[in-house]
């Protein structure tokens, strides 16, 4: 069977079926509205220490709130519990809810019925912003009774501080001081939305946008995001943000976007777009070929820009693996600790890209150096005994004979000698000492 998606499914309901359309869809509207009401959150259950925890179910009513009705002539209070269970939004107080009467695990044990019981779903959006959205009692001060919508409108609420302190919402539990953590931030934003944009926003400056290339410029010509100036419409992009930038001057209720150079933390997950990362290391002169600069590159990739990073494995092993390079940029030192070091290549070149003096193989060269040092210490000890030189002048032919022994040769021979092998502390008793017992090549 085949069935009709989009427009093309709309149907223009024949004269004789309208009213008893109409009549079905009020019925269920009916229906809806006994089911659905909304409230003010007068108190929430977070953890074990609530004092009301045992009279709503135990530990199970965690994530549980109190509230009141406000389209329903009700002066007590109504428990509900959130209705997804794998997503925990927990309303603050004051803050109003949509509630709906669901079934439960309960039952009425005259009827045998299972019980509904209340459920509810986030927060209304009441002030547009992420950080919270209270609506408190409308208790006005006696010096200004204004409306809310006069105050938001620019009417000067002009009342004393001791007023305005008593005026201000309460945010907390009023029974459960343990879970009284909650502070009101007015630097929050609210992320800038763009057309197919799937954004959660958390209350204090973190984020997750599945978004995607979205070229749009404001009112004074300037891109409204700094990730659209490269690709299509449409190309995919997730931005993971945490923080907020603490030297903005832009006010808290206006919508702002992402900027990965000034947000304290954050994750890019791009396709082709071009991301002005400012980095902190850009120098690639060890590279023949540099790669493309960080700000330019426009292939898919994945951006982790914080204070610090720390990449840590617990059980197996780092494994960075790249079709061409790996560069580490430090501006201050690279450290490595670690039991072994082991570079598996066939060019290592140390100092510079342009390198050409090799590396000398310390066991061969002072296994030679110490042949040719016992060599001349064999040598100087046939010096040291000889008694008598003979040189002749070269001007005249003439020889002349030198006493040896009182001249300065037997002193150098054996000067010489004891340097090679001295007795446990020559050069040749030393050899070993001159090898690196961590530095190993081949």
């Amino acid at each position: 069977m085949n069935y009709k998606k989009g427009l093309s499914s709309n149907e223009t309901l024949q004269p004789s079926t309208l009213s008893s359309g109409i009549n079905d869809i009020l019925s269920i509207q009916d229906e809806v509205n006994s089911k659905l009401k909304y409230g003010r959150v007068v108190d929430s259950i977070l953890n074990e220490e609530h004092p009301q925890i045992e009279n709503y179910g135990g530990l199970n009513a965690i994530g549980g709130v109190l509230f009141k009705e406000i389209n329903f002539e009700s002066s007590g209070v109504t428990f509900a519990k959130p209705l997804f269970p794998q997503i925990t939004n927990p309303p603050l107080i004051n803050e109003l809810i949509i509630v709906f009467q669901f079934a439960s695990t309960t039952e009425n044990p005259f009827t045998k019925e299972i019980k509904n019981e209340f459920y509810y779903l986030s927060p209304i959006n009441l002030w547009n912003s992420p950080n919270c959205n209270p609506l408190p009692p409308t208790t006005t001060p006696s010096l200004n009774k204004k409306s809310y919508n006069e105050v938001e409108a620019g009417s000067p609420n002009n009342i004393n501080l001791e007023e305005k302190e008593n005026l201000s919402p309460s945010l907390n539990s009023p029974t459960n001081p343990s879970q009284n953590t909650f502070e009101e931030n007015g630097n929050i934003n609210p992320l800038l939305p763009f057309a197919g944009d799937i954004i959660y926003q958390g209350r204090f400056g973190n984020s997750i946008r599945l978004g995607n290339t979205s070229y749009s410029l404001n009112r004074f010509n300037e891109p409204r995001n700094n990730w659209s100036e490269n690709g299509q419409d449409g190309n995919p992009i997730t931005i993971i943000k945490n923080g907020i930038n603490e030297n903005t001057n832009t006010p808290g209720w206006v919508p702002i976007t992402e900027d990965i150079n000034i947000d304290p933390s954050s994750i890019y997950l791009t396709s082709n777009q071009v991301i002005p990362i400012r980095v902190a290391n850009a120098n690639y002169n060890s590279f023949s070929t540099p790669p493309v600069t960080p700000n330019l590159y426009n292939n898919s990739q994945v951006i982790i820009n914080s204070g610090q990073l720390i990449f840590n494995s617990k059980k197996d092993n780092i494994l960075l693996s790249s079709q061409k390079s790996v560069f580490i940029g430090a501006n201050s030192s690279f450290n490595v600790s670690t039991k072994e070091v082991v570079i598996d290549s066939r060019n290592i070149k140390l100092g510079s890209k342009n390198a050409e003096e090799p590396m000398i193989l310390g066991n061969k060269f002072l296994d030679n150096l110490e042949i040719i040092m016992k060599e001349i210490s064999v040598l100087c000890k046939t010096l040291s005994k000889v008694k008598e030189v003979t040189s002749v002048n070269t001007e005249t032919g003439i020889p002349n004979k030198i006493n040896a022994v009182n001249g300065q040769l037997k002193v150098q021979a054996d000067n010489l000698s004891d340097m090679i092998e001295g007795g446990g502390v020559g050069f040749i008793d030393q050899i070993e000492s001159y090898k690196s017992n961590v530095n190993k090549i081949i």
